[in-house]
């Protein structure tokens, strides 16, 4: 029997995952399958919103010598697992396990992942694409003499990728470029490759105590990855894990509230201070450059140094905190940055939206923002603009998988009687000349 791995050619990996499929049955309750209908579990909420752990200290270590941590219902449900396994192993003389036996003292390998290292390591990526090959073959140099001119390149440069991969942190939270266990409601009991099928099924799923196993943990409230049985997924709708939650405070319909964020809330202010920090580096590495000024009418030109300032993003909100109707700066403002937004998560989700169609959605934007004075109320509005019906492979690293969201209240224009002339056409915008059920949940 040939077992399926990533080293096989296309039609023979097809078959043989096809028979894992038969030998491990999705529609085992106590089974989730993160490939299928649970891809997004643990990285949404009920209303399809991209969410992302609001603190740390909401975690907890797992009683070990290896550091490793989990939300604190998971960790008290684990570690009480381990406990009934021992009882078990000591008051039955037929359960015997063996010392390379996987429930023999189980150790848990990997816990919860931080997902914002992950995003700024694929921002660093993107820059240094940016600066190393985008700027020098396009002959970019001299056009960038400040930070709105590093960011305006920056975005033609993600447009000519065509969004093959995220930007923005509540679509890269949505991509499988996002572990699962960030979400802290995971935990792995083995370092294995996830492609190996013949591991998981010799080492797990033929083991004569592997039925205990997916029982004891959904004793506990634990689901069992279907294709990654090593890693247990806290059901924290499942009765049994209900009261762990409830220790803390908390229940099945409030855990989002609780413990988790709305990535959309701060994007904008997440990828402006990335953009900030990279042109600040850029100017650090290439602090000048040359311009061809003309002198009166003449043909001919001379060349002028012009040295690039750095911008001090946290001195310039001092100083809007002293004096809020300030506009010195209009490239760090909302109105700035919340249409490049709304264009960034269109483009994420491959819908095409026109000048006008920019310049519309920018209008309400704005009525949000001066008239509403509501800016939550603007993100959200672009975060449901932005939501649709199927994922693009890129992001998901297979085929186009319905979300099948639940319905949510629409946030529509007709709410605050928007029409096109209710707000001045701020499509050409300032720039400056100086320098963030019970098989859980969704």
């Amino acid at each position: 029997m040939a077992y399926g791995n990533n080293d096989m050619k296309s039609y023979p990996l097809y078959n043989a995952r096809k028979m894992y499929e038969e030998i491990c049955k999705s529609d085992n309750p106590e089974y989730v399958d993160l490939r299928g209908n649970r891809l997004f579990f643990g990285k949404v909420d009920y209303d399809f919103n991209a969410i992302m752990l609001k603190s740390d200290s909401f975690l907890k270590l797992f009683k070990q010598k290896k550091p490793a941590k989990a939300l604190e219902f998971v960790v008290d449900a684990f570690e009480d697992l381990k406990k009934y396994i021992k009882v078990c192993e000591n008051r039955f003389p037929g359960f015997v396990l063996e010392d390379d036996d996987f429930l023999k003292d189980m150790k848990v390998k990997k816990g919860w992942t931080n997902v914002s290292n992950g995003y700024s390591d694929l921002l660093q990526t993107y820059n240094i694409v940016f600066r190393n090959s985008f700027i020098p073959q396009n002959s970019l140099d001299k056009k960038i003499k400040n930070v709105d001119d590093y960011i305006s390149k920056f975005m033609e440069f993600y447009e000519q990728t065509g969004a093959t991969l995220p930007l923005t942190r509540s679509t890269f939270v949505l991509s499988r470029m996002t572990d699962p266990l960030s979400s802290g409601l995971m935990l792995e009991l083995e370092n294995l490759n996830h492609a190996d099928d013949e591991t998981k099924i010799k080492k797990y799923y033929a083991h004569r105590h592997f039925g205990f196993y997916v029982k004891a943990a959904r004793k506990f409230g634990f689901l069992i990855d279907k294709n990654a049985p090593w890693r247990l997924i806290a059901n924290f709708n499942s009765p049994n894990m209900l009261k762990y939650l409830e220790r803390y405070g908390t229940n099945g319909e409030e855990i989002f509230d609780k413990y988790y964020v709305k990535t959309y809330l701060s994007d904008a202010e997440t990828l402006k201070r990335y953009m900030i920090f990279y042109y600040n580096d850029y100017v650090r590495t290439t602090p000048a450059t040359e311009s061809l000024i003309g002198e009166g009418g003449r043909l001919l030109c001379k060349r002028e140094i012009v040295l690039r300032k750095k911008f001090d993003y946290e001195a310039y909100q001092r100083a809007l905190e002293r004096h809020p109707n300030s506009t010195s700066n209009p490239m760090v403002s909302d109105d700035y940055w919340y249409p490049k937004y709304y264009a960034l998560r269109m483009l994420e989700a491959q819908k095409k939206v026109d000048r006008h169609k920019l310049a519309r959605e920018t209008r309400i934007l704005m009525r949000f923002i001066h008239i509403s004075l509501d800016k939550p109320l603007a993100l959200s509005y672009i975060n449901e603009e932005a939501k649709t019906t199927f994922r693009r492979s890129a992001f998901v690293n297979g085929p186009e998988v319905p979300l099948n969201r639940l319905p949510v209240p629409r946030t529509t224009k007709a709410r605050l009687k928007i029409s096109d002339g209710d707000a001045p056409n701020l499509l050409e915008l300032p720039r400056t000349n100086t320098g963030d059920s019970g098989n859980g949940g969704y």
